[in-house]
């Protein structure tokens, strides 16, 4: 099970086993709403979703809960933050029963050179950083789009996988997603549905044109 995790990408799944034993990799399962991270705990370990949905969110100064992010399988937790054993903004809870493998940010590091499939690692965790960070330019370009509509075009268009896709937010999260009043981001949607900009089916949705005019 470990060996599909992201970090082992390119390794043949009994090297992968192998390489996990000397970084001290370990796997965690989890129960519904149970918590991975808390906000303000330090971060020393990557995690990687095997299985289940986690969802990073965090209190506003008013006490509100705020989306995040959504962490699906193949997923990564807390790799801007470990490299650093920085504290952590957000909480990470599971939103179902998963199982999340962890390894030590400093045992990549001490081990980076040993053997081949030790510098696979360290190429692989280098990539998810930076793919982090692709992620994070995303979410200020959805947080910065001027309008409502225009949030919710920037965040479907980063999120379409084909002509019907799954968004892994439910409407309350969508809502702390892009910052906006949840029945002000009904309404919208309403609105776009009957333009004919897009279609949705609960959490399924699809883009059928961009509007000449995002309000």
């Amino acid at each position: 099970m470990i060996e599909t995790a992201p970090l082992f990408a390119g390794l043949a799944a009994e090297d992968a086993r192998r390489v996990a034993g000397t970084l001290g990799v370990y796997v965690r399962k989890y129960g519904r709403n149970e918590a991975l991270i808390w906000q303000g705990e330090r971060v020393v370990a990557v995690g990687m979703a095997l299985s289940g949905r986690f969802v990073s969110s965090r209190s506003d100064a008013e006490g509100n809960r705020v989306t995040v992010s959504v962490i699906r399988p193949g997923g990564y937790i807390g790799v801007m933050l470990a490299g650093r054993g920085e504290i952590s903004p957000v909480d990470v809870i599971a939103e179902d029963d998963g199982a999340v493998v962890f390894v030590s940010v400093a045992a990549i590091i001490d081990h980076a050179g040993d053997t081949p499939e030790h510098r696979v690692i360290v190429r692989n965790f280098l990539a998810a950083v930076a793919d982090k960070a692709i992620e994070l330019y995303g979410r200020v370009a959805i947080l910065s789009a001027p309008t409502i509509r225009a949030k919710i075009l920037e965040l479907l268009a980063r999120e379409a996988v084909g002509e019907w896709f799954r968004l892994p937010l439910n409407r309350s999260q969508m809502a702390e997603y892009l910052a906006c009043d949840r029945s002000a981001l009904s309404r919208e949607l309403s609105r776009m549905k009957s333009e004919g900009i897009i279609d949705f089916d609960g959490d399924m949705f699809k883009i059928l044109t961009v509007s000449p005019q995002r309000r």
